[in-house]
């Protein structure tokens, strides 16, 4: 956490935040100092509660500290995968393809071989390979998980048409319970569009009808402008089925 030392320090200064103030009721104001200098390190609670002291996000601190986040290979990901759709070129499918491949090999990261595998499938399904890829392997993790969180949610989007109507129900249901009221975040409004088009598709209209009704029971007290969206889009298109 050297960095993530120098780093909490320049933004303390440069909030004009004395380390007395930074450190009260969290840590000693020493035990901050060595943690800036880079002496120490300090657990992830006591950090996100000085980061709340001085006004920063985790988020933007994470940021700033140029550590790959899951967040940001996940978005950088999806860009690279909507690029890849839309110009449909060998050379960019294999750049992303071998891209992905040396990193599972440099880190043995699990996402990283996992969007290996998505990247080689979809290039196979777009220019009508015969050879087909299998999502075995990410169909598995997801089946082991028994929690999907943030990771989980994105990957099932590109895969979810190999998942069981009877599976992505009790996902389902066990989102909705956890979540509560709230339901606007952009991998679960993501995954239920998504389920809803494979429901949709595959003539399950019982299934559809049960998701579309448990969403807007979850979502319609609230005002949160991408729910709002979403319940227009249920609208629509409950009428055509």
């Amino acid at each position: 956490m050297n960095n993530f030392g120098e780093l909490y320090r320049r933004l303390r200064k440069g909030k004009e935040i004395q380390l007395k103030e930074a450190a009260e009721g969290i840590m000693s104001p020493q035990a901050v100092s060595k943690f800036e200098r880079g002496d120490s390190n300090i657990t992830v609670s006591n950090l996100l509660l000085l980061l709340d002291k001085i006004n920063v996000s985790y988020e933007e601190f994470f940021e700033l500290s140029n550590v790959e986040s899951l967040s940001s290979i996940i978005k950088t990901f999806e860009v690279e995968m909507d690029w890849a759709s839309a110009e449909n070129l060998y050379f960019e499918w294999q750049k992303l393809i071998k891209k992905y491949q040396r990193l599972w090999h440099q880190t043995k990261r699990s996402c990283y071989r996992h969007f290996q595998l998505l990247a080689e499938y979809y290039y196979a399904q777009m220019n009508n390979h015969t050879h087909r890829v299998s999502l075995r392997e990410i169909i598995e993790f997801l089946l082991t998980a028994d929690y999907w969180g943030k990771y989980e949610l994105f990957i099932v989007n590109y895969v979810s048409f190999e998942i069981s109507s009877d599976l992505l129900n009790v996902k389902i249901e066990s989102i909705i319970r956890r979540t509560k009221n709230d339901l606007n975040t952009y991998q679960i409004l993501d995954f239920f569009m998504v389920t809803a088009g494979v429901f949709f598709k595959r003539s399950e209209y019982d299934n559809f009808i049960k998701l579309v009704e448990s969403i807007q029971l979850k979502m319609a007290p609230q005002k949160v402008i991408t729910n709002l969206f979403f319940l227009l889009f249920i609208d629509y298109i409950v009428p055509i089925k």
